[in-house]
């Protein structure tokens, strides 16, 4: 029962389709993971790298961040270290 729930959560993602008892992946599709998925998927290792990079961060420094979890994470240790004088959207 196991495996029929999580092929029917990897279906219901994207991942997969399945069809008379028989999974298939889907390949080629432009399916994007929901940042839900993103944001919990190795965070470990994600807040491990942003406080690596913070350490190259100075206080006063003009810093752009694109999108991306890892980002996130750097961003909320930039405020957690230096604090924020407005709102980091999220």
């Amino acid at each position: 029962m196991t495996i029929r729930r999580d092929l029917l959560q990897l279906e219901e993602q994207g991942f997969l389709t399945v069809h008379r008892g028989v999974a298939y992946l889907n390949t080629g599709t432009t399916l994007e993971l929901s940042s839900a998925i993103k944001n919990s998927q190795m965070l470990k290792e994600k807040k491990r790298i942003a406080r690596q990079a913070l350490q190259f961060i100075f206080e006063g420094a003009t810093v752009y961040l694109d999108i991306g979890t890892t980002v996130r994470e750097l961003a909320y240790e930039i405020v957690q270290k230096y604090g924020s004088t407005r709102k980091v959207p999220v």
